[in-house]
This record gives C-alpha cells, sequence and structure tokens, in this order.
C-alpha cells in the first residue's frame, strides 16, 4: 500500500515562526515510524519542505493539521478525494474539529495515530474504514520507533533532527492545546532516547518534549547520558528550570544551547487568567542571567490580547523584554484554539468573530478583546513587531548576541 504523510501548512506568518523554530514535526515522522517496512511511504511537509501536489498516485492520505492550516488542508483533502484517494484527517484541529473535519475526509484520527495504523491499514484494504480512530489510552513511548531519515533529510530543518523524549504537559495553561491533547505527560526510556541520538549523526537536536523538565530525576539521568555525544540541543521548558543549579549545570555540560521558555507577558493578571501563574516575571531576569551565563540562547513568544491587557501593554512588554534581557522574542496575538478553555470561554461569552481558521495566524485577532478595540490589538502588535525588526534594534541586537554566543550562534539568530 502506497500513503502519503501529509503535514498541511497555510502560508502565513505562523508557518513562518513555525519553520523558525521547527525540526522535522513529530505527526508525520511519529507515523512514518510506524509505517516503515510495511507501506510505500512519501512525506510532504508543507511548513518546512515542498508542497503537496493536488493529485498524488497513492492509496491513502494522512493529512494532519493545526488550526491555522485547517483550509488548507481542507482542500488538498478535497482534491485529493475527488482523484479518488482515500483520505483520513489528523492532528490537533481534527481532534478538537472532528465533525468538521469529517466533511472533508473519510476518516478521521482523534488524538494519537501510533497505535491505530495495524487497524487502519487492515480496514483500508477491506475498503471498510471507520469514520473515526481514537486510541483508549496513551501510547507506551518505549514503543516508539527511531524517527526515519531517509524521506525528509535533517538538511530541510537546517540540519535540526527531533528526537522524541516526551508526551504531554502537567501544566493546564488555558490557551494551550497540549494538556487536552494528551490526557498525561509520558517519557521515553533514556537508552532509547539516546541510541536514537547516535544513529542520526546530527550535530544538532531537538530534544522533541512540551516540557522537558518536568521529571527531574529522568533529566538528570538523561543528561549524564548524552553528556559524551558532543552533540548541542534545543529544548522547550519551562524558565524556572534555571533556578535549579544541578539540573542547569547537567544540561549544559550534556551540549544545551537554545532553550524555548513561555514568558507570555509582564503582566501577572494576565497570567493568573490564563493558569500561568506559577510564572514569576519578578524572577525572569534572575533565570535568564543563570542561563547566559551558560552560553544558552532564551526565546520566547509573547503574547498580546489577554484580558487583563489595555493599550499601554505593548510598551510595558517592550520594556520587560530588554529588562529581562531576553535574546529572542516572538510578537503574537493570542490564539483561541479550538479545543482550549480559552476558545470556550470565548464562544460562550459570543466573542469569537470568526471561524476563518486561516486567520488564527497571531497576526489577526479573531476574538473581541476586553479592554482594547480589535484595531488596537492588531495594530498595537504590528507596530510591536514593527519595532522589534527595525533596523536599529536588530542591529542593537545582533551586537549584543555577538558578544554573548559569537558569531556563528548570532548569525542564526533573527
Amino acid at each position: 500500500m502506497k500513503i502519503a504523510l501529509i503535514k498541511a501548512s497555510q502560508q502565513s506568518d505562523f508557518k513562518e515562526y513555525k519553520k523558525y523554530v521547527g525540526a522535522p514535526p513529530q505527526s508525520i515522522f511519529s507515523a512514518a515510524a510506524v509505517l516503515e517496512g510495511i507501506a510505500d511511504i512519501v512525506m510532504y511537509d508543507e511548513t518546512s519542505a515542498k508542497k503537496c501536489p493536488d493529485k498524488l498516485s497513492v492509496d491513502l492520505a494522512v493529512i494532519f493539521m493545526s488550526t491555522p492550516d485547517a483550509i488548507r488542508a481542507y482542500s488538498l483533502a478535497d482534491n485529493l478525494m475527488s482523484n479518488g484517494v482515500k483520505v483520513i484527517l489528523a492532528g490537533l484541529h481534527t481532534t478538537f474539529m472532528p465533525q468538521e473535519a469529517l466533511l472533508h475526509a473519510h476518516a478521521i484520527i482523534k488524538g494519537e495515530s501510533d497505535a491505530l495504523w495495524p487497524q487502519i491499514l487492515l480496514d483500508v484494504s477491506a475498503n471498510k474504514m471507520q469514520p473515526i480512530y481514537q486510541s483508549s489510552s496513551p501510547y507506551d513511548l518505549a514503543q516508539l520507533n527511531p524517527y526515519p531519515t531517509r524521506y525528509l533529510s535533517a538538511g530541510v530543518y537546517k540540519n535540526i533532527w527531533s528526537v522524541m523524549v516526551s508526551r504531554g504537559c502537567r501544566f493546564k495553561c488555558n490557551y494551550c492545546t497540549i494538556p487536552r491533547f494528551f490526557d498525561s505527560q509520558t517519557y521515553r526510556p533514556i537508552g532509547q532516547v539516546v541510541d536514537e541520538i547516535k544513529r542520526s549523526g546530527a550535530q544538532y537536536i531537538e530534544l522533541k518534549a512540551d516540557n522537558l523538565t518536568s521529571d527531574r530525576e529522568y533529566c538528570l539521568e538523561l543528561f549524564e547520558a548524552m553528556t559524551p555525544l558532543n552533540i548541542q540541543w534545543v529544548a522547550e521548558t519551562n524558565l524556572r528550570f534555571a533556578d535549579d543549579e544541578e539540573l542547569l549545570v547537567a544540561a549544559s555540560k550534556s551540549g544545551l544551547s537554545y532553550l524555548l521558555v513561555g514568558l507570555e507577558t509582564p503582566s501577572k493578571g494576565a497570567l493568573k487568567e490564563a493558569a500561568k501563574g506559577f510564572n514569576n516575571i519578578h524572577k525572569s531576569k534572575e533565570y535568564i542571567d543563570k542561563l547566559h551565563q551558560h552560553n544558552i540562547v532564551v526565546d520566547s513568544c509573547m503574547l498580546f490580547g489577554f484580558d487583563e491587557h489595555e493599550t499601554d501593554i505593548f510598551d510595558q512588554t517592550w520594556d520587560y523584554i530588554h529588562d529581562v534581557d531576553l535574546d529572542v522574542c516572538h510578537p503574537v496575538i493570542m490564539i483561541p484554539f479550538p479545543g482550549t478553555p480559552l476558545y470556550q470561554d470565548l464562544e460562550q461569552q459570543g466573542r469569537i468573530l470568526t471561524r476563518d481558521w486561516s486567520l488564527y495566524d497571531g497576526v489577526h485577532a479573531v476574538y473581541q478583546p476586553s479592554k482594547m478595540s480589535v484595531e488596537e490589538l492588531e495594530s498595537g502588535t504590528q507596530k510591536f513587531s514593527e519595532r522589534y525588526y527595525s533596523t536599529s534594534s536588530t542591529l542593537a541586537r545582533k551586537w549584543r548576541h555577538i558578544k554573548r554566543f559569537g558569531t556563528s550562534m548570532a548569525y542564526m539568530l533573527p
């Protein structure tokens, strides 16, 4: 059976952000890890690689999508079905908008796909596809195969390769889909992680986890096992990790060079509103300084549009990112993704303005803000972005990066 695994991507600022921070996406690569050897696979990652054509000579197309990419995914699915290809939709948006997705596919996958493929292949072969496939329990990551490297190379991802470490997050931020997509946080056996890093041959690795350092003892053991590998790696975790000196030193020795954190906003009220009161904004500078002492780049989105935000939030945020010495900032309007408490609250309040999913891109306000107008939120975010990426601001930032990290790393940073 010939199967196309497709990560759909709509052209947008959201796509450019995902491309910047991206390594191989776990959606299509986890599926390929199961299907390799039992199916003839072709892969398309529209975020970082080539666009999938509307006509494919395959038996089955599986399209994974996030909300900003849904319209592109539906268009592709409709075209493929009209040309006789069986289509399954999967991913975050499919999971939380299943009835909508079913209008554009023969079947959908809700949640993790890993354990479902044997049954799906049987059903496709027998021409008896079920409308909805869903696992009854979290996938055991000890059963996870290494990501295959022969379909899309590391060169597509700026020579960064991704190795799965953990799925899920113990925090319940109200704007985040992850704790609603994965019922619990699970970790992969350390030996398998280390073996896959060795197998990849890559010198720059993304340790794929939604909140890497939740399990301290696991991470200490993992970092010790990684230290002899002589690699550099990037990950995502909570900034408070820097307050644990033993863990920070172990991470640094094992090659941590770039950290994605969730600062989000300097507003304590907004953080509390988002169920993210555990962020201690008063210690952000201290934590970032500790990371800088180990030559670790600190990267964070800054979100605009919380109910606590008024029009002065843009100047407050500008001062904040410079006060704490943040290395890389991505200014975005908060996105109310379907499936999140944020989306549900806004929907119940009648504040969702559109379900044109292509506008759920961090640039457009798709809901009515509480203490400013849509125009003020969009223009304020745009002006912040223009200010951040202005020639003078970029040159000043580049000079700081060169002094702190050297020219090679500074060249990679925006």
